[in-house]
């Protein structure tokens, strides 16, 4: 595996992706309507799915610290596997990471005010298809799920496979409660139940291969 200064390079790509990826991005904060309350999505336990979701991203995404501050840990973290050709694992880990920066970049741009931690409606709620929206519903969940893996993979830690399962099922359990809302809603349901045939949860959809 890589070590030393090495290890501490593919920390500066990860980190400098994901600066270059929220500068580009740039989240906006939730534009302010005194007409009513955003509507949420009244699943059990919902501050506490937020909280374990921001942690398990957080845990994931502060890990290349080890590689900054002190290369040489890394390698002898009991949680560390070092294998024949393991070099090749860990720079397709850093190019899963730059891809999901990239992507986290993109859906925020496109989001705008609209990008939100908690799963609501707002009153001057769109269903947006710009950038990776116009054929995926849920690119910042995939982003999450790729970021997750390729830290993993780039520091070779066995410990992020908890915060990357943990991130994959909360991903499937958001998405499916925001697109309960959105279909819900009187003004957006139609709407967003024809995006939904159009567009894949976390990867592009299919084409269907034409009827004989």
């Amino acid at each position: 595996m890589f070590t030393g200064g090495a290890l501490s390079i593919l920390s500066v790509a990860i980190y400098a992706g994901l600066v270059v990826a929220l500068a580009y991005g740039r989240p906006k904060p939730p534009r302010r309507t005194a007409s009513s309350e955003p509507r949420r999505e009244p699943f059990r336990h919902a501050g506490l799915a937020e909280g374990i979701w921001l942690a398990a991203i957080g845990i994931a995404v502060l890990y290349p610290l080890l590689g900054l501050i002190d290369p040489a840990i890394v390698p002898g973290l009991p949680w560390t596997v070092s294998f024949f050709g393991s070099e090749a694992v860990q720079i397709v880990g850093v190019a899963l990471a730059l891809t999901a920066a990239a992507l986290l970049g993109t859906a925020f741009r496109a989001l705008g005010s609209f990008a939100t931690v908690d799963i609501a409606v707002r009153p001057d709620h769109e269903v947006v298809r710009a950038g990776p929206y116009r054929a995926i519903r849920h690119p910042m969940y995939t982003a999450n799920i790729l970021l997750t893996a390729g830290i993993a993979l780039a520091f070779l830690a066995t410990i992020l496979i908890v915060p990357f399962v943990v991130v994959l099922l909360l991903a499937e359990i958001r998405a499916r409660a925001e697109e309960r809302l959105f279909l819900a809603d009187p003004r957006l349901g139609a709407e967003y139940a024809a995006y939904e045939r159009r567009t894949g949860r976390f990867l592009p959809r299919r084409p269907r291969a034409p009827s004989p």
